[in-house]
C-alpha cells in the first residue's frame, strides 16, 4: 500500500507537517506578484474615497430634515386639485 505522505509513524502518535523554511519576510511571501500589490493598494484607496464621500458628500447634515411641518408645507404650496396647472 502506497501512503501519500510517507508511512506511518509506530512510535509517535501525534501528526507532523513539516512546513518549507523560507528566508524571506512575511511582506516578500504576502505579496509575490507586484500585480498583486498594485491592486491591493488600488481597493484600498478606492474605499478611502468612497467612505469619504459617504461621510463629507451624503451626511447627516447634507441631509434634508424631513418632519410633519415641512411635508405640510410642501403639501400646502402644491395644487391639491390641479389649480394653477395649464
Amino acid at each position: 500500500m502506497a501512503y501519500p505522505l510517507g508511512p506511518p509513524s509506530r512510535g509517535n502518535s501525534l501528526i507532523q507537517i513539516k512546513a518549507p523554511v523560507t528566508s524571506k519576510g512575511p511582506n516578500e511571501l504576502m505579496f509575490r506578484n507586484p500585480l498583486t500589490r498594485d491592486v491591493t493598494v488600488v481597493l484600498v484607496i478606492k474605499t478611502l474615497i468612497v467612505i469619504a464621500a459617504a461621510l463629507f458628500v451624503f451626511g447627516p447634515s447634507q441631509r434634508p430634515h424631513v418632519d410633519a411641518a415641512a411635508i405640510q408645507a410642501l403639501f400646502a404650496s402644491s395644487p391639491a386639485n390641479g389649480e394653477g396647472t395649464p
